[in-house]
């Protein structure tokens, strides 16, 4: 979906917001703003400079999140509004019932490895891997860092009034943060708490682990009362009504209840198989999900089973029960959606769709509405009530796969995942031709630079050169083997290097017949790079190898072991026998092919890195990773300056002065980054 209209004098508001956060000396949420301005408004003058100026960073082109699977999505609290979260480590928010996008937040430093609506305002909280916290204001697009953790933030919770927030990191830390009072550290054993659960109307705090054990402390003094050693792992627990028992279940299938009152557990029943999800109704009755085809309903104070709820034998990977307590939602690996009526004690499936994965399911906050999301970015909004499906919309974009910058500085091609190539003139922002190349999708772009032909990979098997001007298919070849990851025009423009994601590696002349086929490593091709003159080539094999191979001999391959990381990207300097590498591990590694030893080593990126880039002088090297970080690098002082463009950054290509850089994030986003300085 697209971004909804905005008005011209919304648009005003918005610039005159970011204003008032820089007065204030809060730059980040100024960055928020202006970004956001360029979703509704894409050429707007003022916000595109006042970025340029903050971040050295120029939107060329704005695209829309998801580009990758969307993991989650969950209403505000409002029920007018669902975000989104994706593995593109963006949060988007999108109006209901028009589906139209409303805000994006991508300024994250860190993978978002935790997150947690909260239950009164407009407020999205989000652990980092870095150990940050983020707390955005969705219609303020305010945006508040917390930094207390040192490391991956794991678990984290809204209390019931929406006023504190807890947080747990790798290190067992936990800390108490109010939007009102002073934060408090709560304390703990040194235990990563797998969830959080408030309880007694925000009073206490459950924690518990996958080793079993339950923590229960006072929210307001951080004094841990209660510890209890379950001795299996806990799946799920849930607080009573009032406050003063806790249901939880374990690994050896068991129901067990912990009452504060009397300090004592008794064991409620049993499944036969695993228990994924229990819950403590409004009504008082217990209600525990299990993997043996039941649902059952207890009750607490007999300590009995009251009955069984049938529902197919199969993993249950989410249970949601509406605010009502009246239903309960089921998501199971098969497609299928079950609504589960607790009254009527019967089971029906709701929504059930073949060919994708259900990744989350919530419940609207007032409605009995069933929120579906798709691992594809599809998300439907079932009407429990007259058991029909009121709206599907798509969160995702078409994502950019590759990028060349065209000699002149001023076109840029890019590739597409749905097979489109698009010539984009830089100095109106705006696509100038485009076309279907491919139906099966782009996996690489190389321009030829002694001639107006550009090289295009199909993700399956076939190569195009395709003519710049008229943007036509001059020929094409289909390969003897699938799985295209790379094709470069070697320095002369002459010959094309084709590497296969199940191994091999081809080279090709302009008119698509094969001269050599390279069969040598059974590793899959990620990357290829030409030397000076083309007279060698390297290739990152996803090991922890690379080979450099001769164009016009059939000698064996030098291998050179680069680290203990799978490598994804390589390139050449074209000045000095340097070879850069780029790892799935997010490491950079730069070798000296003379000594053939490191000369420097970096771990700049959170994830693997997908491209590193040596400039045309060979002066300067640049890397980009699917944490949205665009890395710059000083070989002799050993240090780089970080860029955050907050979107997975899938290509690269520098401007023949080497003073900027251009930059295709997978979302559409197309930005020029000055790294002059």
């Amino acid at each position: 979906m697209s971004a909804g209209e905005v008005s011209p004098e919304a648009i005003e508001y918005l610039l005159g917001l970011a204003e008032r956060y820089i007065e204030r000396n809060d730059v980040e949420s100024a960055i928020c703003v202006w970004r956001n301005i360029l979703l509704f408004d894409p050429h707007n003058k003022e916000a595109l400079a006042r970025l340029h100026t903050a971040t050295g960073v120029r939107y060329l082109f704005r695209g829309h999140p998801h580009c990758e699977t969307v993991l989650s999505a969950f209403w505000m609290s409002d029920g007018e509004s669902i975000a989104t979260l994706g593995s593109d480590n963006n949060l988007s928010i999108w109006d209901y019932p028009s589906g139209e996008l409303k805000a994006v937040f991508d300024t994250q430093d860190s993978s978002i490895t935790s997150f947690d609506v909260n239950p009164k305002a407009p407020l999205i909280a989000l652990g980092l891997k870095n150990g940050g916290i983020i707390i955005y204001n969705t219609l303020t697009y305010r945006k508040v860092v917390l930094r207390d953790h040192n490391s991956c933030i794991t678990s984290m919770a809204w209390d019931p009034s929406g006023k504190r927030l807890v947080s747990c990191d790798l290190e067992g830390n936990i800390i108490v943060w109010s939007l009102i009072n002073k934060s408090i550290a709560l304390r703990s054993y040194g235990e990563v708490i797998s969830r959080f659960k408030w309880g007694g109307r925000g009073r206490y705090i459950l924690g518990y682990t996958h080793s079993g054990i339950i923590n229960i402390w006072n929210s307001w003094t951080g004094r841990l009362l209660y510890r209890v050693n379950v001795g299996s792992n806990i799946y799920s627990a849930d607080w009573s009504p009032n406050g003063e028992q806790v249901v939880f279940v374990d690994s050896d299938y068991r129901i067990d209840i912990f009452d504060l009152r009397h300090v004592s557990r008794y064991t409620l029943g049993r499944h036969r198989w695993m228990i994924s999800h229990v819950f403590w109704t409004t009504y008082g009755s217990i209600v525990s999900v299990g993997w043996d085809g039941k649902i059952g309903v207890w009750d607490p104070h007999s300590r009995k089973l009251l009955y069984n709820i049938p529902i197919e034998q199969a993993p249950i990977t989410k249970a949601v029960i509406a605010k009502s307590g009246r239903y309960i939602a089921l998501a199971q690996p098969s497609n299928k959606v079950f609504l589960v009526d607790l009254r009527e004690r019967k089971t029906s499936p709701i929504f059930r769709v073949s060919g994708r994965i259900i990744s989350d399911i919530n419940w609207h906050p007032r409605l009995e509405k069933l929120l579906i999301v798709f691992s594809d970015g599809k998300l439907g909004i079932v009407d429990t009530k007259y058991n029909k499906i009121e709206y599907v919309f798509d969160a995702c974009s078409n994502p950019i796969t590759s990028l060349d910058w065209l000699p002149d500085n001023r076109f840029v091609a890019l590739g597409y995942a749905d097979g489109q190539v698009s010539i984009c003139d830089l100095a109106i922002c705006k696509p100038v031709k485009q076309r279907l190349i491919a139906r099966d999708g782009i996996s690489s772009i190389s321009f030829g630079e002694s001639s107006n032909i550009l090289a295009v990979g199909s993700r399956l098997n076939t190569v195009f050169l395709v003519d710049v001007e008229m943007l036509s298919i001059l020929c094409s070849t289909s390969l003897p083997t699938v799985g295209i990851s790379v094709v470069k025009f070697d320095p002369s423009g002459r010959k094309i290097l084709v590497g296969m994601l199940h191994g091999g590696t081809f080279i090709l002349d302009t008119t698509c017949s094969i001269i050599r086929e390279i069969v040598g490593s059974p590793r899959a091709i990620l990357d290829a790079s030409w030397n000076r003159d083309g007279s060698k080539f390297a290739l990152a094999t996803h090991s922890d190898f690379i080979e450099i191979w001769s164009t016009n001999n059939e000698s064996p391959p030098k291998v050179l072991r680069i680290s203990r990381h799978k490598t994804t990207c390589i390139d050449w300097n074209k000045k000095i026998h340097f070879i850069a590498v780029g790892t799935m591990e997010g490491t950079i590694h730069v070798l000296n092919l003379d000594s053939e030893k490191i000369y420097a080593e970096f771990n700049p990126h959170d994830n693997a890195v997908r491209k590193v880039l040596w400039s045309p002088d060979g002066a300067k090297l640049a890397s980009c990773g699917d944490d949205g970080k665009l890395i710059v690098y000083n070989l002799v002082k050993k240090k780089f300056r970080t860029i955050n463009l907050g979107q997975p950054i899938c290509s690269l290509s520098w401007a023949q002065s080497g003073s900027s850089l251009l930059c295709g994030c997978k979302n559409g986003d197309i930005v020029a980054v000055d790294v002059s300085q």
